[in-house]
C-alpha cells in the first residue's frame, strides 16, 4: 500500500508540474473531457447554459447571458454490501454562460449530517475574456474559507502578481511569498520583487529584486540580482546576455559575486547555430581558480522539415566527453509532434520516460521510471489514457500502473463513461488488488445534466423563443411523436433524460418527429430536442 501511494502521490506531483506548462496534461484532457461538459442540477436558480462537444473541447452557449452551476456526486464502494454508498462529497463548477468561461470549483465533503466546504478555485476575467485573477481558498477550523494562492494577469496573459500562504492557523497567515512583476510600454519585464509574509507586522517584506535591461534591438541584456539588507539593497548577482550579428543569443554569463569595484565571473554557456539558423549546440563552463573549465554541452539534431528530432547532453571529463541524457521526438506527417523519449546512459541508453501524443496534442501514454540501483531504473509508473467507443456508449479509461524491475503491474483506473461520445455520465475510479487480481471499486461520481430543469412543462430553449411543439403525452414505449414546427429543420436530436438528469435515450429527429425507445420505463421524463447550436425545444414527457 506505502508503495502505491508513493505511486499516485509520484503522478499527481507530474499531473501538478504538467498543468503549470500545458493545458493539454492528460489530467486537463480528462477533467475537461468528464466534468466541464455536462450540465447539472441548478444550485442557483437560473437558467441552464447549453453544451456543444467535441470530445476534445467543450463551448458553452448562454441563455441570456446567465450563469450555470454544474455538479458531480461523489459515492465510496461498500464492500459488505457490494453497492455504492450515499453521496460523500459534491463538486461544483459555475460558468458564466456569456463569457463561456469557468467561474468557480468548490469542492465539499460530508461529515455525517453536512456537506462542508472544503477546497475552492475563482476565476475572474478582463473584458475581453482573457484571465484576470485565478484565487484559491482552503478552509480553517471554523469552515470559513481562506484564500491561501492568488494569481493576477494581463489581458496579454502575462502574470503580474502571484503570493501564496505556505501556513495558515485559525484563518491567519504564518507565513508566505510573494513575486511582483513589473513590465515597460511594450509589456517586457523591467522588474520582479520577492516578499516574504511578515506575520507580526501582517504585511508584506521586500525580500530581493530582479531588474531587467534590453539593447537597442529590445533583446534582455541584464538581469540584475539584489537584496535586501537591513533596508539597504546589495548587488548579489548579474547575467550578462550577448547576440550575434542576426540576433541571436550567443552568450549568457552568470557573475555572481561583487569584489571590490568589480564582478567576477562564475558560470557561462555559448550557442551555435546551424547554417540553416537552427540552435546547433550550446557549452556549459564555470570559471574556477581564474580559468574557465568546461563542463558539460548540448547538441541538436532536425530533420528535413526543420523539425528536431534529438537533444543529446555530454558532461567533459578531461580528456573525453561522456554522454550523459538523450531526448528524441518524432512527428505526425502534417507536423504535430508524435512521441517524446528520455534515456539516461549507463553503458548503454536506458529510457526513463516516454510520452505518447494524438495529433491535437493530448496525451495517450505517459510513462516516467524512476530511481536509480546502479545499473538501471528499476521503479516507475506509466500512464495510458484510452478512448472507447461505439454507437451505443462510449469511455476515456485513464490506468496507472507501477514498475518494479521492469515488470509492469496496475494500480488505478479511472473510467470516464459517456452517451454516445458526448455527454458525460458517470466517472468510476479503481484501485488494483493483487489478491483478487482484479480492480477493486473505491469512488463513484454521477453527472447530472440541465437540459429540462425548466419551470413549463412546455418551453422553447432559444432566447426569442420557437413555436411550440404538441404530441400524445402521456405517450406510449415505442410510439412514434411528431412535432409539426420542426418539420423544415435538419439535423436535429432528441434526448430523453431522467428527472435526475440522467440520459436514457438519444435518436435523430426525421422531419419532425421522432420514436419514444421500446425500452424506456414507465415514469415522468424530461425531453430536450437539440439542433448543432443548442436547444430548440424542451418538455416534460410522461411515458405510460
Amino acid at each position: 500500500m506505502k508503495r502505491l501511494l508513493a505511486c499516485i502521490f509520484m503522478l499527481f506531483a507530474v499531473w501538478a508540474a504538467k498543468a503549470q506548462t500545458t493545458l493539454e496534461s492528460v489530467m486537463k484532457r480528462a477533467q475537461e473531457l468528464a466534468k466541464s461538459g455536462s450540465s447539472a442540477w441548478l444550485d442557483n436558480g437560473l437558467e441552464g447554459c447549453l453544451t456543444t462537444i467535441d470530445k476534445t473541447h467543450r463551448v458553452w452557449e448562454g441563455l441570456d447571458g446567465l450563469h450555470k452551476t454544474d455538479s458531480i456526486e461523489g459515492r465510496s464502494w461498500d464492500a459488505t454490501t457490494q453497492s455504492w454508498g450515499p453521496v460523500h462529497s459534491k463538486l461544483y463548477y459555475e460558468f458564466d454562460c456569456g463569457l463561456g468561461k469557468r467561474l468557480s470549483l468548490i469542492t465539499k465533503q460530508f461529515d455525517g449530517s453536512n456537506f462542508n466546504n472544503s477546497f475552492k478555485l475563482e476565476y475572474e476575467y478582463h473584458p475581453d475574456g482573457t484571465l484576470k485573477s485565478r484565487k484559491q481558498f482552503s478552509t480553517d477550523l471554523f469552515g470559513d474559507w481562506v484564500e491561501t494562492i492568488h494569481a493576477e494577469y494581463l489581458p496579454s496573459g502575462k502574470i503580474t502578481e502571484e503570493w501564496n500562504f505556505t501556513i495558515v492557523q485559525n484563518g491567519v497567515p504564518q507565513s508566505g511569498e510573494k513575486t511582483t512583476h513589473h513590465y515597460d510600454a511594450q509589456e517586457k519585464v523591467s522588474l520582479e520583487e520577492l516578499s516574504k509574509w511578515n506575520a507580526a507586522l501582517a504585511a508584506w517584506e521586500l525580500s530581493d529584486r530582479y531588474s531587467y535591461t534590453y539593447n537597442g534591438q529590445g533583446n534582455l541584456a541584464e538581469r540584475l540580482h539584489e537584496s535586501n539588507a537591513s533596508g539597504s539593497w546589495v548587488e548579489v548577482g548579474r547575467w550578462l546576455h550577448s547576440y550575434d550579428t542576426s540576433d541571436r543569443i550567443s552568450q549568457v554569463l552568470a557573475q555572481l559575486y561583487y569584489v571590490g569595484n568589480g564582478w567576477v565571473d562564475s558560470y557561462r554557456t555559448t550557442y551555435s547555430y546551424s547554417t540553416g539558423g537552427n540552435p546547433a549546440s550550446s557549452l556549459y563552463e564555470e570559471y574556477i581558480f581564474q580559468q574557465w573549465l568546461t563542463r558539460s554541452r548540448k547538441t541538436y539534431s532536425y530533420d528535413g522539415a526543420g523539425s528536431i528530432t534529438e537533444v543529446l547532453t555530454e558532461s567533459y571529463f578531461q580528456p573525453d566527453w561522456q554522454n550523459d541524457t538523450l531526448q528524441q521526438f518524432s512527428y505526425y506527417p502534417n507536423g504535430a509532434l508524435n512521441t517524446e523519449r528520455l534515456a539516461f546512459w549507463d553503458q548503454a541508453w536506458v529510457e526513463t520516460n516516454f510520452r505518447s501524443l494524438d495529433m491535437d496534442g493530448n496525451n495517450l501514454i505517459y510513462e516516467n521510471k524512476y530511481g536509480y540501483n546502479g545499473a538501471f531504473f528499476n521503479d516507475g509508473i506509466r500512464f495510458t489514457n484510452t478512448w472507447y467507443a461505439n454507437q451505443v456508449a462510449s469511455s476515456l479509461q485513464e490506468k496507472l500502473e507501477s514498475n518494479t524491475l521492469d515488470e509492469w503491474k496496475p494500480s488505478y483506473l479511472t473510467t470516464y463513461t459517456f452517451d454516445g461520445g458526448d455527454l458525460a455520465l458517470q466517472e468510476t475510479f479503481q484501485i488494483w488488488d493483487e489478491t483478487a487480481n482484479g480492480f477493486l471499486n473505491v469512488n463513484l461520481g454521477n453527472y447530472f445534466n440541465s437540459d429540462c430543469l425548466v419551470g413549463s412543462a412546455t418551453e422553447s430553449g432559444k432566447a426569442g423563443g420557437l413555436p411550440l411543439c404538441t404530441f400524445a403525452n402521456p405517450c406510449q414505449p415505442g410510439q412514434s411523436l411528431q412535432c409539426g414546427a420542426l418539420e423544415g429543420r435538419q439535423g436535429l436530436e432528441a434526448r430523453l433524460y431522467t428527472l435526475g438528469g440522467h440520459l436514457v435515450s438519444r435518436q435523430g429527429v426525421e422531419l419532425g418527429a421522432f420514436n419514444v425507445s421500446s425500452g424506456v420505463p414507465p415514469g415522468l421524463y424530461c425531453l430536450a430536442i437539440h439542433d448543432g447550436d443548442g436547444i430548440v425545444f424542451r418538455a416534460k414527457l410522461v411515458v405510460q
